[in-house]
């Protein structure tokens, strides 16, 4: 039943009984719920046109309805396929423009122009980029643009967006060529170092383990995206269709283009009346897995990849043909190819020259020549055996590896800059602390700033002599290695007493020490006390030492030091270029060593000039000794300092066995390991103090 209506207005609308659903797009926000409605309802009701005002029944609705799911259903498909089929690929002869031919090379063999494995660089719309037919496609043009798998695996190729993957511009054809002929070539991106087969046989190419790595690695992740994406596959990986470009970083080029030749259009392929099966023909079998030669309608697989890439592998590893085939032997390679075909040739390591190849890495290579599909390792395994051998690659490209290998080794030489400083730094302190020992600090200082040491004139300072009166007797009594013993013992105590003082050690000559207070450090008055307290502090250090019980020695053989002190001008300056000394000269020390030789052991010996210094000190125990004769003096008037006075709370005249002069050192322990080195005739430097 048919119903004329007046159109409700002007917008287009499926009317159903009582309910209305809006087609105009300013009204087309309808749930997904309600379009559940509608279609319940389109199919229990009648249907109204409500533009043209026509009522249709319940039959005719559904069957409407139908018809109309259909049609849309087909034009989205129709709209799909001709996304996916179009002609984008086709390049035009006129976007092309010819700069030069490449000529290929495989090892000594040089592919001859006469075959159909070409190539050649050339501008397309503007950009450098190789055209290059890596083998001839026999195929008619017009067959491809019929042949809608054909069109939607170039589609796919073109869409493939990596790193590690030549940008594919797709197909020309060529009618009538000055360098190709008549041909159909593949259009893709230029690399600036050519063909990875080139990389391999260019002596000038150190190709370096690190190199090769990550040449390794590139192709490994260029196939490992091929395999995810859709087209699963890429059919004939070689070293003709892989390229390297300016940062080294490997690029895989013709995916998928082979196969669809050899599959989609092989009935067409046959069929053409120039076909040849040539030598270039031959070559790509030396990449292609048994299967392949075998059927090319299904041979095409992720394990012949996987077999190919094995190939690859052995030429990057070997710098070799693959299988180190003679290709300018043409008996050898169609033997070859008959082998292979047959599932008769077995790969042999002593043939393949692999005794350079790493271990992990024949082996894999060795596996992915399998006759039997299944025993191929997949993606998986050969990550894990790259991984293995070459960690720290990381899946970066080769510019970006040796950046960070840079980085690395930037952080493992700043590491060893910094220990190398840190030893440095010891190793000078270790110099300052000797040179300290020799010079004064500041004249340290001042020769390392590079200053010139003038003589230094001092109008006041104190020198100190002390020696042993009875060391001369104990050196008869004593054997060499005793006498060193007692010796070093002696001095290495007296050093660590002096350093309690701002004083100069000047020489040690054997028992005898000469030392200068008011240079090079200027202590003002305070020299003559300093030198005071030192003599004291030396002399209960010295009578500390058990001589006569080690040495099984008389009594007065006892070791006593005597002291001698005297003050005035002098001047100190350094003396020698090899092995500089700093000294001080002037009368001033000749009358203080007058001072040691006349005094007495045990006690210190002082002039009338250190007297006057000292006198005003309440601490110190003076005591007059008259008038005495000294040698290029005559009579002089000297003094006897007896130590420091009870009342200071710093009586220095006392044993070491009460106490301890250097604060934090108990020289008891060294005494008792002295005495027992005497006895047993060894020596030890435990007894040493620090």
């Amino acid at each position: 039943m048919i119903r004329m209506a007046v159109p409700p207005s002007s917008s287009f609308a499926f009317t159903l009984t009582n309910w209305t659903v809006p087609i105009c797009p300013s009204q087309a926000k309808v749930s997904n719920r309600s379009w559940l409605e509608l279609f319940k309802r389109f199919l229990d009701h009648n249907i109204v046109l409500g533009f043209l005002g026509i009522e249709i029944a319940r039959p005719t609705a559904v069957a409407f309805g139908i018809l109309a799911g259909i049609a849309m259903l087909a034009a989205t498909l129709r709209k799909r396929i001709q996304r996916f089929t179009g002609l984008a690929w086709v390049v035009s002869e006129s976007q092309m423009q010819f700069i030069r031919s490449n000529t290929i090379t495989i090892g000594k063999f040089v592919l001859p122009d006469r075959t159909s494995v070409r190539g050649a660089t050339m501008l397309y719309s503007g950009r450098l980029l190789a055209c290059c037919c890596s083998f001839p496609i026999y195929a008619p043009f017009e067959e491809v643009k019929k042949n809608s798998l054909a069109k939607l695996v170039l589609k796919l190729s073109r869409d493939l967006d990596h790193p590690n993957i030549s940008k594919f511009y797709g197909i020309m054809w060529t009618s009538n060529h000055p360098y190709f002929g008549k041909a159909m070539l593949h259009v893709s991106e230029m690399t600036s170092k050519g063909f990875l087969r080139t990389i391999v046989d260019d002596d000038a190419y150190a190709l370096n383990w690190d190199l090769r790595f990550c040449l390794m690695w590139d192709l490994f992740l260029g196939l490992r995206y091929i395999h995810s994406s859709k087209l699963r596959f890429h059919g004939s990986l070689t070293s003709l269709c892989t390229f390297v470009d300016e940062r080294f970083t490997l690029k895989i080029n013709g995916t998928g283009i082979l196969p669809y030749f050899g599959t989609i259009l092989i009935d067409k392929v046959v069929a053409m009346p120039d076909y040849k099966y040539e030598v270039s023909t031959m070559m790509v079998n030396l990449w292609m897995a048994p299967e392949f030669r075998q059927d090319l309608r299904t041979g095409w697989s992720a394990a012949s990849d996987a077999f190919s890439f094995g190939v690859l592998l052995y030429e990057m590893s070997t710098r070799n043909a693959p299988f180190n085939v003679n290709l300018c032997d043409l008996a050898a390679l169609t033997e070859f190819t008959r082998q292979m075909r047959a599932g008769t040739y077995v790969p042999s390591p002593a043939e393949l020259e692999l005794d350079t190849v790493p271990p992990d890495i024949a082996t894999l290579m060795m596996s992915c020549w399998a006759i039997n599909t299944a025993e191929r390792p997949d993606l998986n395994q050969i990550f894990e055996t790259l991984t293995k051998v070459y960690p720290q690659r990381s899946g970066m490209s080769f510019s970006a590896s040796i950046v960070d290998r840079l980085m690395h080794y930037s952080n493992e030489l700043e590491e060893k800059v910094r220990e190398q400083t840190d030893s440095l730094r010891a190793e000078a302190d270790r110099v300052d602390n000797l040179l300290r020992d020799l010079l004064p600090y500041d004249i340290v200082r001042r020769l390392r700033c590079g200053e010139t040491i003038q003589l230094e004139q001092c109008d006041s300072a104190s020198v100190l002599f002390t020696d042993v009166p009875v060391f001369s007797d104990i050196v008869g009594k004593v054997t060499p290695f005793q006498l060193f013993t007692l010796l070093e013992h002696m001095c290495r105590i007296l050093d660590v007493v002096v350093a309690g003082f701002t004083v100069f050690k000047v020489e040690t000559i054997r028992d005898s020490y000469m030392i200068v207070a008011g240079v090079p450090v200027h202590i003002g008055g305070r020299h003559a006390v300093e030198v005071a307290n030192l003599a004291l502090a030396m002399i209960t250090s010295v009578r500390s030492l058990p001589t006569v019980q080690a040495f099984h020695l008389e009594e007065w053989m006892k070791l006593e030091a005597r002291a001698g002190i005297h003050s005035g001008p002098l001047i100190a300056g350094i003396v020698g270029t090899k092995l500089p000394h700093y000294t001080v000269f002037g009368d001033t020390v000749n009358t203080a060593s007058r001072m040691e030789t006349t005094g007495e052991a045990s006690r210190v010996h002082i002039s009338q000039a250190t007297f006057e210094l000292l006198k005003g000190r309440t601490e110190f125990k003076l005591e007059a000794r008259g008038l005495i004769s000294v040698k290029g003096k005559g009579e002089v008037e000297t003094f006897w300092l007896d130590g420091r006075s009870a009342s200071d709370g710093h009586n220095i005249d006392l044993d070491l066995n009460e106490r301890t002069l250097v604060p934090g050192v108990d020289p008891k322990p060294a005494t008792r390991r002295f005495t027992n080195d005497i006895k047993t005739g060894t020596r030890s430097s435990a007894y040493l103090l620090p």
